[in-house]
């Protein structure tokens, strides 16, 4: 029996890889695979995937699932996302990151290789997804702060987006899922037992190397496609704060 659900997931990865390569909306891809999933389970189980809370019919609990997901996703992590994808394009809209991206890379500006930046960006990153587990969360925080200060700085913006983006690749802390189980479900201890015994002693070491490898990487791509650094045209000119057209304490904001 586990060897069937082993060839079954491997298949619907399959499917999902092949259909997101083909281009088939994502949302959709994972939507119709997630049913067919739940339908291959009902079948070769010839249980209800909902066990005792059953609605009474084995194929309408599937949709039920959905359902339950849908509901317990908006209320939760879902509102979340909403809050902070808001915030991140009101800060674009007033010109908040433009403030914060302007007087950030001149302050920056003695450090004449920015990869070092996105290498401390990384690591700062890694330690902050300790205390925010979301990471869609941590990474359009990212986009909205780090990004702008990135790509003014020369880093291309495939780069910087990709830095931003891996940060929460790093499942660290006692309030991860991944660590959470990690605990519990096969070391039969505590979340934090598993943190600090376990995560805290080689989590420094990997975020550091991870964040050196990341700058050496990014700078080679950006020397093999753009031939170096890519330096925005309105990062070429002198611009002030004051020429925005907003408040400098804007730049607190994000």
């Amino acid at each position: 029996m586990d060897i069937l659900y082993v060839i079954l997931t491997a298949l619907l990865v399959v499917a999902a890889v092949t259909m997101i390569l083909k281009k088939v909306d994502t949302r959709l891809t994972f939507l119709f695979l997630g049913v067919i999933g739940l339908a291959a389970a009902t079948i070769v189980t010839g249980q209800s995937v909902l066990g005792d809370s059953t609605t009474g019919n084995v194929w309408l609990d599937i949709f039920d699932v959905i359902r339950a997901k849908f509901v317990s996703t908006i209320s939760g992590t879902g509102i979340r996302l909403m809050m902070i994808g808001g915030y991140v394009m009101l800060m674009n809209h007033t010109k908040a990151a433009d403030v914060l991206a302007l007087g950030a890379s001149k302050l920056l500006k003695p450090i004449k290789n920015p990869y070092i930046v996105l290498a401390l960006v990384y690591m700062i990153g890694a330690v902050l997804k300790i205390f925010i587990t979301s990471q869609i969360a941590l990474g359009l925080l990212f986009m909205a702060t780090m990004f702008p200060i990135l790509t003014r700085m020369g880093v291309s913006k495939l780069s910087a987006a990709a830095a931003c983006v891996a940060i929460g690749g790093m499942d660290l802390g006692p309030n991860d899922s991944t660590g959470i189980f990690a605990a519990t479900e096969i070391l039969n201890c505590t979340p934090m037992d598993w943190f600090t015994n376990y995560e805290l002693i080689i989590g420094p070491v990997i975020i550091v190397c991870v964040g050196i490898f990341m700058g050496i990487w990014f700078q080679y791509m950006d020397k093999k496609e753009f031939g170096g650094l890519v330096i925005p045209e309105e990062a070429k000119e002198d611009m002030k704060i004051s020429d925005l057209g907003v408040p400098a304490f804007y730049g607190v904001f994000p």
